[in-house]
């Protein structure tokens, strides 16, 4: 493995360490208040509510920004955007 491709897999790798390195990191900005509502504590119904949108279109935008950042819940999604 080379040294630049290497550099690139510890970055990627490496937890991020606030809400602006998250955006960097691919969310869209649809995805990125989705989940701070979601760390708010909202059900899905409520985002909606305040969104404008359907609970299964918060279901997919959940399902895309747990696969983006490689989490399989709610609890590690919102550590790792707060950066702990």
């Amino acid at each position: 493995m080379s040294a630049h491709v290497a550099r690139r897999v510890v970055a990627h790798l490496r937890p991020t360490g606030s809400a602006s390195n998250i955006a960097a990191n691919g969310l869209s900005e649809r995805e990125q208040q989705v989940l701070a509502l979601r760390a708010e504590g909202l059900l899905y119904k409520e985002i909606g509510d305040r969104l404008g949108i359907t609970t299964g279109r918060i279901k997919q935008h959940i399902h895309r920004i747990y696969e983006k950042m490689h989490v399989q819940n709610r609890t590690e999604a919102v550590n790792r955007y707060f950066g702990r």
